[in-house]
């Protein structure tokens, strides 16, 4: 279950304003159709370079960071 209304890649199409959480793992945050949202870094090249979770479970692992996500955050 992905924790979405929604077919868990469809998220990479959705616009969301992400934030700088300071941990080095899990760097990114955001609120989004009143769930969180959270990203994971992966130990790239071996696994993907994120790992979206949704409210907590592991939703969808990708390499490329979404146009429609903007910039990454700065910390």
């Amino acid at each position: 279950m992905s924790g979405l209304p929604y077919p868990p890649h469809e998220a990479l199409l959705k616009t969301v304003r992400w934030y700088h959480t300071g941990d080095a793992e899990e760097p990114y945050q955001a609120t989004h159709e009143a769930r969180s949202w959270r990203i994971r870094l992966g130990d790239f090249p071996e696994e993907p370079m994120y790992t979206l979770l949704v409210n907590g479970v592991e939703t969808l692992e990708f390499d490329d960071w979404p146009p429609e996500w903007g910039p990454l955050p700065r910390p």
